[in-house]
């Protein structure tokens, strides 16, 4: 998918994606490198809760 405003965008098969640590690590790793790009205060917007997955 390719177009002027979305140059190229991280594409993944559904089947890839069935190891939920795989797409636990894809979904955070995007998450971090939006939030630094775009200067987010992490600390502030995220919270952390007892028993949390990861």
């Amino acid at each position: 998918m390719t177009s002027e405003r979305w140059p190229s965008l991280p594409v993944t098969e559904w089947d890839d994606t069935r190891d939920d640590d795989m797409l636990l690590d894809f979904l955070e790793s995007t998450y971090a490198a939006g939030a630094k790009l775009l200067s987010w205060d992490r600390a502030a917007l995220e919270r952390r809760t007892e028993g949390a997955v990861r």
